[in-house]
């Protein structure tokens, strides 16, 4: 798995200051932050932002973006706010909202500001959900996602936080960030941990159960076949030529997917992952008999 760089940690806070019952996870979660820099001044910094609205969170991200354009910062993004009930995205202390899909543009710019580094880190109740910005043949928003499936509260996410960061910002272990996230025990649900090289597998797995099966392929290639007037290739033939255009469609989905147009290193820093994605068509093929 290619690896990220983090210069920093930036926490946006959206809760109600007058409801005692909105437990400040983002304030408390600045602190413990904070504290591990005193026997680890290796560590990176962390902010702590409040805003109260929809629009004031869209101007801290579009400074983050400016930042990462004009000095190369490459930020931690970990968003402290409510969910909607319907996992449809997150709103503000203020009552405004941002749905998952407008979201999206603004993380995807932010990640090619920051080289394709992003992490995102939504504590927030379905933040999870937040995983349907990811789709097939476009850019993805981030690096890494991370968020919990169902509903939760402040208190809860603040201790399975403490535990991710802790080995990640101390040690540089993401993985025993991202294992103490997953093993910590919610009252309801799960967290979700999702790196973009694993979805772009998911991506491709999908994309062949779906299309490149033996049936589906002899479809495509009969109603091919039925359009040409002299019949002048065999089904088999054309079979032949669609089997070889899945290596083409998926290097077309690592093109958009990893932003390599934009960012060329990635085509280095991911090709562990495209080589990985075509052995597993390679496979995929052979088990279906061609």
């Amino acid at each position: 798995m290619a690896t990220s760089t983090h210069t920093k940690v930036v926490i946006i806070e959206s809760l109600d200051p007058d409801n005692p019952a909105d437990f400040k996870s983002g304030s408390e979660l600045l602190l413990y932050l904070e504290g591990l820099t005193e026997d680890n001044p290796h560590v990176i910094p962390a902010i702590l932002r409040k805003v109260s609205s929809e629009n004031e969170f869209r101007v801290e991200l579009r400074e983050l973006i400016r930042l990462a354009k004009e000095t190369g910062e490459k930020p931690i993004l970990h968003i402290e706010t409510h969910g909607y009930d319907d996992a449809s995205g997150i709103v503000f202390a203020d009552g405004s909202s941002c749905l998952w899909s407008d979201l999206k543009p603004l993380l995807e710019e932010l990640n090619e500001a920051s080289k394709f580094n992003l992490l995102v880190c939504f504590a927030s109740c379905f933040g999870a959900w937040s995983l349907g910005m990811i789709r097939p043949m476009e850019a993805a928003p981030c690096w890494g996602l991370i968020g919990p499936s169902e509903s939760t509260d402040g208190a809860e996410l603040f201790g399975a936080f403490r535990a991710f960061y802790r080995p990640l910002l101390v040690s540089g272990d993401a993985d025993s960030g991202f294992e103490a996230l997953t093993s910590w025990p919610l009252q309801e649900g799960y967290f979700l941990v999702q790196i973009a090289e694993d979805w772009f597998y998911k991506l491709i797995d999908g994309y062949l159960k779906m299309d490149c099966t033996k049936e589906r392929i002899n479809e495509r290639a009969k109603s091919i076949h039925s359009r040409i007037p002299n019949k002048s290739i065999s089904i088999e033939m054309i079979e032949q030529i669609g089997r070889n255009r899945t290596e083409t469609i998926i290097d077309d989905y690592f093109e958009k997917f990893f932003m390599v147009n934009r960012i060329i290193e990635n085509r280095e820093r991911f090709s562990n992952g495209l080589r990985e994605a075509k052995k597993n068509a390679k496979d995929f093929f052979e088990t279906q008999g061609f």
